[in-house]
């Protein structure tokens, strides 16, 4: 399974700072996102963030289409050249996978409002 961090050339700025809400979202949730922290996380001044992003909730929005091409492209991969018979079962063990390496999992637990 790709990495989150592969997704969207995460070599650009604007990757590593979809890449690095996922981190920060799992760790704080979404009410207290820091945008101070997220930007450290990403390595990129507050400036450059917003050059990127002109507000939290535009990141979110980029961030959620990211997310989605994420998993969307992980699902693909993991049932190309597959049989038929086998891309279900491809496609199911992708969905585990997802769910136990992926950092914003862990907001079930710190805001499932924002999750379930």
């Amino acid at each position: 399974m790709a990495e989150i961090s592969s997704i969207d050339d995460d070599s650009s700025t604007r990757g590593r700072i979809l890449a690095a809400t996922a981190e920060v979202l799992g760790a704080n949730g979404m009410t207290t996102l820091s945008l101070s922290e997220l930007a450290l996380q990403a390595g990129v001044s507050r400036p450059t963030l917003y050059r990127w992003f002109a507000s939290k909730q535009e990141l979110l929005d980029a961030f959620v289409v990211w997310e989605r091409k994420y998993y969307e492209q992980a699902v693909a991969q993991a049932s190309a050249h597959l049989p038929d018979n086998e891309h279900l079962d491809a496609a199911l063990r992708t969905v585990v996978e997802y769910q136990q390496s992926y950092p914003g999992l862990r907001m079930v637990d710190i805001e499932p409002e924002h999750v379930i």
